[in-house]
């Protein structure tokens, strides 16, 4: 093989490499995807009179989920007598695009409930689908949706083609007590609109 033919495929191998490296995050999270990440913990812990009660991630999920940062949280009603929990995951698209509730939650012995459905809110549009705990007899709601800037949630079919181009990528999981298509009650509704408000205002 010519010299300048073999330099040229070398060439093409390590910018090949480089690009997959930084893809894949194989030198550590970029700047600026470590700085997107950092920002989740500044969302309030008081949202419209709910209060936040941490819940703790493991490295080794964050890991698993290739985030640069998640938090979960469990949002508390100001008479305490409802609850709502939430999780934001930070990371590269490909991975963070992954993984909805209806491929994890069932993998962990969970029963899904019916179909998943769309449901449309002011800040954009949220899978939603019911979930059954068979050890503890009990179901839960859970939306989930994904966002390139934290402004605007969608929940297409294919989300890691979706967002493949962006830098990073934001995945919203709200969990509440079962409840119907016509919509959250009066309260939660109120909390999941302020929290979407000022996930705007953090992420921006």
């Amino acid at each position: 093989m010519p010299v300048r033919s073999l330099l040229f495929m070398v060439s093409v191998l390590l910018a090949s490499g480089l690009v997959h490296g930084r893809l894949t995050d194989r030198w550590g999270p970029s700047r600026l995807l470590s700085e997107a990440g950092a920002q989740l913990a500044d969302l309030p812990e008081d949202i419209a009179g709910w209060k936040a009660t941490h819940v703790e991630v493991s490295p080794h999920v964050q890991k698993i989920a290739g985030a640069a940062n998640i938090i979960s949280r469990e949002y508390r009603s100001p008479a305490g007598d409802d609850a709502v929990r939430i999780m934001i995951v930070c990371g590269r698209p490909g991975p963070v695009s992954l993984h909805p509730p209806t491929v994890c939650f069932t993998s962990r012995g969970l029963r899904q409930v019916g179909n998943v459905e769309t449901v449309r809110w002011e800040r954009g549009e949220f899978a939603r689908c019911v979930f059954a705990d068979p050890s503890a007899e009990t179901r839960f709601t859970t939306y989930w949706g994904w966002s390139s800037d934290g402004t605007r949630w969608t929940a297409p079919d294919q989300p890691r083609f979706a967002f493949a181009h962006h830098p990073r990528l934001y995945k919203l999981y709200i969990l509440t007590a079962v409840d119907t298509l016509e919509g959250l009650p009066a309260g939660r509704r109120e909390f999941v609109e302020a929290l979407l408000s000022a996930l705007d205002w953090v992420l921006l």
